[in-house]
């Protein structure tokens, strides 16, 4: 969590700034705050008012219309351990979430329900005596009995995975994903190849001193921004598990084909020079020309640094892609739906 308001916030209330998230007790209720790519932030209230949905309406109904779009709430999920809801608010407005809490938090006490802050295994009260653990589960920081934590995890872990078996019933393995993954990993290669030869194609058939060729000649690197979502695309379509693993496939994949489409590339953009080499010759060149080897270095010092920055800018790129396909909250609930971790 980068936002300064946040930290500030937690400084004051005695809350945790880790994990990516805000949490801990405040005003006697365990919440926890998530932001996520761009302005989307989620607040997760623990409470069980979802298990009487005539008291969640008395609380809710503190809020009129004009007020929720004040707020820009764009989703909201009411569960019977907890209720969330996501903002679409910039960082200079993240006040509102604050401000949305007390008044929710002052409309529950309006309302003479008794303020608690509930143990996520057996759901009854945390006192201020009891020693209690925020844990990690499903994605949603919880506070939860020191005794129940030793005594209900096994249980809760057994939960949660049944949970993802649940999750998974469609699925096929992570052999398919891979498999998957690895197709579409060609074709982004395949994509990455033909934009080097078309590109110096038009190289050899422009005028020298044109500066949009100049800049032009650097535009492969940008298909690297499509990898993820593609080759995820294609672990999807052949119906891969869904986990953690899922990911590590995808991230691999992703630097794997990048790595190589440069590579083949660079030797598809020579096929264009018309050298009279074999593809094959030239793939012998290129990794030469790269290491230096057996020519003389000035004459391959411009080649060598060129593929090093196209790598360098096209990793960076394609780990961007991974960033924005999965740092958003439906992602990143699907990637922690069946965690259960305790934070240290």
């Amino acid at each position: 969590m980068a936002n300064s308001y946040f930290r500030q916030f937690a400084i004051k209330h005695n809350l945790t700034v880790d994990y990516g998230y805000m949490y801990g007790k405040y005003r006697d209720f365990y919440i926890s705050l998530k932001e996520t790519l761009g302005s989307t932030k989620t607040l997760y209230i623990i409470t069980n008012l979802k298990q009487n949905n005539d008291n969640l309406k008395k609380v809710l109904s503190i809020f009129n219309e004009e007020e929720l779009t004040k707020y820009c709430i764009s989703d909201y999920v009411f569960n019977d351990t907890n209720l969330q809801f996501t903002f679409e608010l910039s960082n200079d407005d993240s006040y509102l979430i604050v401000d949305f809490l007390d008044k929710f938090i002052d409309s529950y006490i309006a309302c003479d329900f008794k303020v608690e802050m509930l143990c996520g295994i057996c759901q009854k009260p945390i006192t201020n005596q009891d020693k209690f653990f925020s844990v990690d589960i499903g994605g949603i920081l919880t506070p939860v009995h020191e005794t129940c934590y030793e005594t209900g995890k096994e249980e809760i872990k057994k939960k949660m995975a049944e949970k993802n078996k649940e999750i998974n019933k469609d699925t096929k393995g992570y052999s398919n994903g891979l498999l998957g993954a690895i197709l579409f990993g060609l074709i982004y290669m395949l994509i990455l190849m033909g934009l080097f030869f078309l590109v110096q194609f038009i190289l050899e058939h422009s005028e020298a001193d044109d500066s949009f060729v100049t800049i032009f000649q650097y535009s492969p690197v940008l298909v690297s921004l499509i990898a993820c979502p593609l080759i995820c695309t294609g672990y999807d379509l052949f119906k891969g598990k869904k986990g953690t693993t899922k990911y590590i496939i995808i991230l691999w994949t992703v630097i794997i084909t990048t790595l190589l489409g440069t590579f083949f590339g660079f030797v598809a953009s020579l096929l264009v020079l018309n050298t009279g080499n074999s593809f094959l010759e030239l793939l012998e060149l290129v990794g030469r020309l790269i290491r230096c080897e057996d020519i003389n270095p000035n004459s391959s010092s411009n080649f060598r640094w060129g593929f090093y920055i196209y790598i360098v800018v096209a990793l960076i790129l394609a780990n961007l892609s991974m960033f924005f396909k999965f740092s958003g909250k439906k992602e990143n609930d699907e990637a922690n739906s069946n965690t259960f971790e305790k934070l240290e």
